[in-house]
């Protein structure tokens, strides 16, 4: 029997669902009210297990999948998806969604460009990217381009790239 049979509840019951199908059984299976036959503290052991596992979204998820407990490796690649769990378990997993490298570069910048403005080339990976080096740029001595780092991988997040300026002498 699954935990959404055990509270009568349907695989896309909502949290508001599962309190409401709890709370009948719950009241009627309470050690403090149903006294202490066998049959009813099992029923009761059943109906909380299934409750904590289904109102805690992390849980549910884990429990929709699958993730039942394993006795060792080995029982883990017997079972039909256990590939599939290895690939989530290796931190280089092709299905997880990797973000990109932020990366730095150190550019020298002239006195003058620093007190007085102007665009500075930024060298990227493959090409460069104009920036606007504001006035009076003497305390400021970093940037970030958002986005312009590393690019992602399976979907992840490109990383950015720092620009360090060196006042060049």
């Amino acid at each position: 029997m699954t935990y959404y049979e055990t509270l009568g509840v349907s695989r896309d019951a909502t949290s508001v669902e599962i309190k409401r199908a709890y709370r009948r059984p719950a009241m009627q299976l309470h050690p403090d009210t149903a006294g202490e036959d066998s049959d009813v503290a099992r029923r009761w052991g059943e109906v909380s297990e299934a409750y904590a596992t289904l109102i805690d979204q992390a849980k549910r998820r884990k429990y929709d999948l699958g993730n039942e407990p394993i006795d060792s490796l080995t029982a883990l690649f017997q079972r039909p998806d256990g590939l599939r769990h290895l690939d989530a378990m290796l931190p280089s997993a092709p299905l997880a969604a990797k973000p990109g490298v932020t990366t730095a570069c150190v550019v020298e910048v002239s006195k003058e460009i620093m007190q007085s403005g102007g665009i500075l080339d930024v060298p990227l990976l493959s090409r460069s990217e104009p920036i606007e080096v504001p006035k009076n740029a003497t305390r400021l001595r970093f940037g970030r381009l958002a986005g312009l780092g590393e690019p992602g991988k399976n979907g992840g997040k490109d990383g950015d790239r720092l620009v360090i300026l060196v006042p060049r002498a």
